[in-house]
C-alpha cells in the first residue's frame, strides 16, 4: 500500500512539474505600440530618459509644455504636477519637511 502512494505521489509531482514548464505565461501584449519594459529600456539613453520623466514630473505635468499635452487630462501642465502634490501631502503635515519660504498654499498643511 505505501509503495501505491509513493509511486502516485512520484507520479503527480513529475506531472505537475512537466505541466508548469510550458511557458504559457511568458506572453508579450497583443498591441505592438504598448510601452512595456521590454521596448522601453533597450538602450542607456533610454533609462536616461526615464529618469528625466521622473524628475520633469516634480515640476510639469506633461511632455510639450505649458498648455500642450499634459499627463492629466484637465489641468494645465506648469500647475499640476502630481508628484509635487503628492509630496506635498505626504511630508508636509508631518515633522520631517521644514518650509523656509511662504507658498501661498504650503502653509496650509502645516497648520
Amino acid at each position: 500500500m505505501k509503495r501505491i502512494v509513493k509511486i502516485t505521489f512520484i507520479l503527480s509531482a513529475i506531472t505537475l512539474f512537466l505541466a508548469s514548464c510550458v511557458k504559457d505565461l511568458d506572453k508579450g501584449p497583443i498591441d505592438p505600440n504598448q510601452l512595456v519594459s521590454a521596448n522601453v529600456y533597450t538602450s542607456p539613453s533610454a533609462y536616461k530618459q526615464v529618469l528625466a520623466k521622473c524628475y520633469a514630473g516634480l515640476s510639469v505635468s506633461g511632455q510639450v509644455g505649458p498648455a500642450g499635452n499634459p499627463d492629466i487630462s484637465g489641468i494645465d501642465e506648469g500647475f499640476g504636477e502630481y508628484l509635487r502634490a503628492y509630496w506635498y501631502h505626504q511630508e508636509l503635515p508631518t515633522d520631517e519637511a521644514v518650509i523656509g519660504w511662504n507658498d501661498q498654499t504650503i502653509k496650509i498643511f502645516i497648520h
